[in-house]
C-alpha cells in the first residue's frame, strides 16, 4: 500500500494517535476490496474474522428482525440501522473478539472501495507495536460504545411509543 493509503488512514478515527511509523505498518497489511451497487459485503450470523474501512461509497447496515404475524407463521424483515460513508468502518465486533458471529448484514449501497484488515495480521502488529494497538482498539471500544448507547436511545424511545400505544389501546376498567 502506498502513501495515499496512510493519507487516509490518519484521517480515520480508529487510527487516531497512531504513530506515522504505525499507520505504515498497517497500511501495509490492509488489503484493498471493491465491491459493486448492491453486492452484500457481510451477512448477519456468519463467521468474521476482519473490519471494513470504507475509502469510497455508501454501505448500509442491516439486522433481521423476526416477525410473528399469525399463530405459527414467522416472517423476516431486513431494519436498516445505518448508512456509512468514507472514514467508517464496520465488522469491528468480529474483527476485536476473533472470529464472533457477524451482528448485521453489510450491503454496498453504491459502488465501494474498501480496505480490510484481518484479525491474524492486527494481532501479529499489535505484538510489535503495542502502544499503536491500544489506540486503535481505544479507538474502536469508543467507537463501540458510542453506537451501543445510540441503540439504548432508540430502546428507550420505542418502548416508550409501544407502551403508550398500548395503554390507549387497553379497555379502561
Amino acid at each position: 500500500m502506498g502513501a495515499d493509503t496512510v493519507e487516509f488512514l490518519r484521517k480515520v478515527s480508529a487510527f487516531a494517535e497512531v504513530s506515522e511509523e504505525g499507520l505504515q505498518r498497517l497500511a501495509g497489511i490492509c488489503e484493498e476490496v471493491e465491491t459493486p451497487a448492491g453486492a452484500t459485503i457481510i451477512h448477519e450470523g456468519e463467521e468474521g474474522d476482519c473490519v471494513y474501512i470504507i475509502r469510497e461509497g455508501e454501505v448500509e447496515i442491516s439486522i433481521t428482525i423476526s416477525l410473528k404475524l399469525l399463530p405459527g407463521e414467522m416472517n423476516d424483515r431486513e431494519k436498516s440501522l445505518v448508512r456509512l460513508h468514507a472514514g467508517a468502518f464496520f465488522g469491528e465486533m468480529s474483527f476485536l473478539f476473533d472470529t464472533d458471529h457477524r451482528t448485521a448484514t453489510a450491503v454496498a449501497n453504491t459502488p465501494v472501495k474498501l480496505l480490510r484488515i484481518h484479525s491474524a495480521d492486527f494481532r501479529k502488529f499489535a505484538e510489535s507495536d503495542y502502544k499503536s494497538a491500544y489506540f486503535v482498539t481505544r479507538n474502536i471500544a469508543q467507537t463501540i460504545a458510542k453506537r451501543l448507547r445510540k441503540t439504548n436511545q432508540d430502546v428507550i424511545k420505542l418502548t416508550t411509543v409501544l407502551s403508550v400505544a398500548l395503554s390507549k389501546s387497553m379497555p379502561r376498567g
